[in-house]
């Protein structure tokens, strides 16, 4: 799990690094390997692809986290605390000196708060926010338009974007880097949708194939493809669309998106399925206090999709890709 531009923001106002060049994934070069929709796919035609946020597959896990990290704490921190403000105030006998307990009891209070105040600031993160944080990237006018996570959106040009692979925690994703006019200064930072392991971070220089396990870069291949080449060869590889584009994910749809965080069913799945059972509930609890996040009529009107589109896609209540007749 990677919550990095979430809980905690990107690094901004900074120069690129070394590692951002070292790793920069530039619009032009076709990767060799098979670009992957990674299940991130909301909608897409011949106009715009709309994706989710790298923090939609394991949307749940910070507010099921800072709730049950608010009820441990709560519960012995608060007992002492209470009996020893109790006992200051003479409400229950004690050989102990009152102000002592006093001063004692009051400094659990104020720790206890903290925590309290430092649990609901991470589960606002998830909680009474948005259902997820949705990417648009449209290929007729070669923009980006993007969800930041205080619900402003923002709007950069395709070809002005300096993308990389960056590190959260021990995972990777691609990066988008919006620069100044320097081209060197980073003004602000957006992920595209997968997050994984990369085991090599270059192409074996034999073959100059890329590890079968590196999923990241097939699907930043699978965004390029589409705003440099089209949807025509990727429309056949969408297999799944989510639909919560104008409605809020089901128990059972985010219940399922969170077991394929463990990729094919088996002994992982099961093994991990009470995690995955606890952070059902915090993700039931995140997407019903969140409201669906709504693209402003200005966005819309350049991302109309044309009447008769081969290559519009949209899921159904189930997920399943078809025709998408909506316009925008």
């Amino acid at each position: 799990m990677d919550f990095s531009g979430l809980v905690g923001k990107f690094p901004l106002n900074r120069p690129l690094s070394s590692e951002d060049y070292t790793y920069q994934l530039k619009q032009t070069t076709r990767l060799d390997m098979e670009p992957h929709d990674m299940l991130a796919v909301i909608k897409m035609n011949s106009t715009f692809l709309e994706s989710v946020d790298k923090w939609f597959g394991f949307r749940g896990f910070t507010t099921a986290f800072s709730l049950t990290a608010f009820l441990i704490v709560t519960v012995p921190f608060g007992l002492v605390a209470g009996e020893s403000l109790l006992q200051a105030l003479g409400w229950i006998d004690t050989d102990q000196d009152r102000g002592e307990l006093a001063v004692f009891g009051a400094g659990f209070a104020i720790v206890l708060g903290l925590i309290w105040w430092a649990m609901f600031a991470i589960f606002k993160k998830e909680s009474f926010a948005y259902t997820h944080y949705p990417i648009r990237f449209n290929r007729q006018n070669r923009m980006v338009y993007y969800f930041r996570v205080d619900g402003e959106v923002a709007s950069v040009s395709w070809d002005d974007v300096f993308f990389t692979i960056g590190q959260g925690s021990n995972l990777w994703s691609v990066r988008g880097h919006v620069l100044a006019d320097d081209k060197v200064t980073v003004l602000d930072t957006f992920s595209l949708s997968h997050i994984g392991m990369i085991y090599s971070h270059e192409p074996d220089p034999d073959t100059g194939k890329f590890h079968p396990e590196d999923y990241v870069r097939p699907h930043w291949e699978f965004i390029r493809r589409y705003m440099e080449e089209g949807p025509q060869d990727l429309v056949q590889r969408v297999r799944f669309c989510l639909p919560i584009s104008d409605r809020k994910e089901t128990l059972k749809a985010g219940f399922w998106r969170l077991l394929l965080n463990s990729g094919e069913m088996g002994v992982t799945t099961i093994l991990m399925s009470p995690l995955y059972l606890w952070m059902l509930i915090g993700r039931r609890i995140a997407v019903m206090t969140s409201k669906i996040p709504q693209w402003p009529a200005k966005i819309d009107a350049v991302c109309r999709v044309e009447p008769g589109d081969p290559f519009a896609i949209t899921g159904d209540n189930r997920g399943d890709c078809i025709p998408d007749t909506a316009h925008g």
